[in-house]
């Protein structure tokens, strides 16, 4: 057996009622060497004793609170569980969702010096722990930036587990984004096209479905930092060698965030014609943009012209 240490880093906000579930998960592996870094995002229930407790009777277990001087939410919490890690491998992890027995166990076994990150697969289950459906879209491409971008490909957050030394120095989960930060943090690492990835074909995380998972969050906050994050995609995806149609479906996506966000109309008109696209569908969907825009202003309806 590998004798590398796995840090294991989960943020977590008020779970203390599903958290142990996870825990229990991780106690149950088959690959002992791991830490694992529990970061409180500032819980008002009983999680922290909860974690606590865990820590008392398995010394793997650390616990800490965000700091102060970070921004709330769990990607200052991911960032900061990476920064005080100590494993030679990285596996971020949600607080509400189940390991397989040997899903560390596998990933570590499936490093070579060839390979920076090997992903594997998840199932979803419901609130119960009920079975739901597989994610059938972790494999290989050729075009793995790409397809990721345009949802051809996708995988999760605890999919991946990565070498410490490939993750130094690089930008990590953005502090501001307040949804889809595993897709663009993911994307960003896509870009270096030399990132060398095994994908392995097991189904080692249950991933659990209940309402009070952040993706089910569409609240104006939320849709006005994914606003922000496509516009920065955008030019960033326009400095490197990409084909136009993948930056013409970031454009769409961030048309159709205007249903929830309902605002900045005339800044966001402003950014698309100032890096506009030769596209014929770029200006069609400008056009369904703005005819939207006017549905909202007069009947507060118009998601039907943005789909």
């Amino acid at each position: 057996m590998d004798n590398k240490l796995v840090s294991i880093i989960i943020p977590t906000f008020n779970r203390a009622h599903l958290i142990h579930e996870t825990l229990d998960s991780i106690i149950a592996q088959t690959y002992p060497l791991w830490e694992c870094i529990l970061v409180d995002d500032g819980s008002f229930d009983n999680t922290l004793n909860v974690l606590n407790s865990y820590a008392e009777t398995d010394n793997r277990f650390k616990v800490f609170e965000r700091p102060k001087d970070k921004p709330k939410g769990a990607n200052s919490c991911r960032n900061y569980g990476f920064s005080i890690s100590k494993g030679e491998y990285i596996n971020w992890f949600d607080s509400d969702d189940i390991m397989h027995p040997d899903f560390l166990k596998i990933k570590v076994a499936s490093f070579s010096k060839d390979v920076d990150c090997v992903i594997s697969k998840t199932n979803f289950i419901g609130s119960d722990g009920a079975f739901l459906k597989k994610e059938s879209r972790t494999f290989d491409s050729n075009r793995l930036l790409e397809d990721f971008i345009c949802l051809k490909i996708s995988w999760f957050t605890w999919d991946p587990m990565w070498k410490k030394s490939y993750l130094k120095g690089k930008d990590l989960f953005s502090e501001n984004l307040l949804k889809g930060q595993d897709r663009d943090f993911h994307i960003r690492i896509l870009m270096d096209r030399a990132i060398r990835i095994n994908f392995i074909d097991a189904y080692l995380c249950n991933y659990r479905q209940h309402e009070a998972t952040i993706t089910n969050d569409y609240s104006t906050d939320v849709a006005f930092t994914i606003h922000e994050n496509l516009k920065a995609r955008i030019l960033k995806l326009q400095s490197v060698d990409i084909d136009s149609d993948i930056i013409l479906f970031v454009y769409i996506q961030l048309l159709k965030n205007y249903k929830i966000l309902k605002s900045n109309e005339l800044e966001t008109l402003k950014f698309c014609l100032k890096n506009r696209i030769n596209s014929l569908l770029f200006y069609k969907w400008l056009i369904k943009y703005f005819v939207s825009i006017i549905s909202f202003k007069i009947t507060n309806r118009g998601e039907f012209i943005l789909k």
